[in-house]
């Protein structure tokens, strides 16, 4: 929402239009009168009482930065998952103390992923089916519930639906005689201003007669 309401310099095709000159000596007087201090934004002691006088300055965590600074010099994302962890181990070359220990904590992360997945897929052949069904059965619970409700929001539509329709046999006669009493009304007043058509036709014979 602006500050303050959107107002225009001339009403186009009312005002004459401004040359030039006198816009920008305008412009020129309108601009010596504001504070040097707000024009060139060195403090804000005498701005707007609307506007905010706190700048807020981000706080990044320092893998954030670090990741901040990465993108902005171009640098390929590196780290991550490494997938080639879990594929088949070589025997090192050369087959030295350091890399044999290399290997080995290769082969024991492999392993006890592996051993995870194996257990999780043991657990899931051996009671997934009766967590499937609990969890069906907890579905047609559900379901259940909001088929009654279904229903009965169905079934007050009817009531209401009959009562509309008992309401309106109710009162069709009542409609029906303030039709007639309409009727009539605009008939009579049409009427009425046929008589006043013709006794003023008459009076203006009878003018032009006394005229004549």
């Amino acid at each position: 929402m602006p500050l303050t309401n959107q107002t225009f310099e001339y009403l186009p095709g009312i005002d004459p239009t401004i040359p030039d000159s006198e816009l920008d000596t305008i412009k020129a007087q309108l601009l010596s009168q504001i504070p040097s201090e707000v024009s060139t934004a060195s403090t804000t002691a005498s701005l707007h009482p609307s506007l905010s006088r706190y700048t807020y300055t981000p706080q990044f965590s320092e893998l954030i930065s670090t990741e901040h600074k990465r993108i902005a010099s171009g640098q390929p994302r590196t780290g991550g998952i490494d997938p080639e962890r879990y594929s088949t181990l070589e025997a090192p070359v050369p087959p030295t103390e350091e890399a044999w220990k290399s290997t080995l904590q290769q082969a024991y992360a492999s392993y006890t992923h592996l051993s995870i997945r194996n257990t999780n897929l043991a657990l899931l052949e051996e009671h997934g089916r009766n967590a499937w069904l609990i969890a069906n059965a907890g579905l047609e619970v559900e379901l259940g519930v909001l088929e009654r409700e279904l229903v009965a929001a169905q079934a007050a539509a009817r009531a209401v639906e009959q009562e509309r329709l008992a309401t309106r046999e109710e009162v069709a006669g009542e409609f029906e005689v303030l039709e007639q009493g309409w009727r009539q009304g605009v008939g009579r007043a049409l009427e009425t201003e046929i008589a006043g058509e013709e006794i003023r036709r008459q009076i203006l014979e009878v003018k032009r007669g006394g005229r004549g």
